[in-house]
């Protein structure tokens, strides 16, 4: 058995750990959705911001792919890291496109 290497679990556990984290930075990063929602949809400024946002946590979320995919030989975290990433950015994009005038 090889000490130096994490074991699959724990590795496992490490990276949704860091998911979590990696969407909990997107929303601190990201405007808020309330903000997003009174937004105009063409909203140049505030696509931009979001655009930033998904720069920033998205870059780090292909980083962690690769490097947990690299270490673990299996595609799995990859897909795991972009789905939750890119489903949190999806949404907030989505947000911001749909008209504003049916808010309660």
């Amino acid at each position: 058995m090889d000490h130096t290497r994490l074991a699959p679990g724990v590795m496992v556990a490490v990276l949704g750990l860091t998911v979590v984290g990696l969407v909990q930075v997107y929303v601190e990063v990201a405007p808020s959705l309330v903000d997003v929602r009174a937004a105009d949809p063409g909203s140049v400024a505030m696509r931009q911001h979001l655009m930033d946002a998904d720069y920033l946590v998205g870059g780090l979320a292909l980083l962690l792919a690769a490097v947990s995919s690299v270490y673990l030989r299996d595609p799995l975290p990859a897909a795991l890291v972009g789905i939750a990433v890119g489903g949190t950015a999806w949404w907030h994009h989505d947000v911001l496109a749909s008209p504003n005038s049916h808010i309660l």
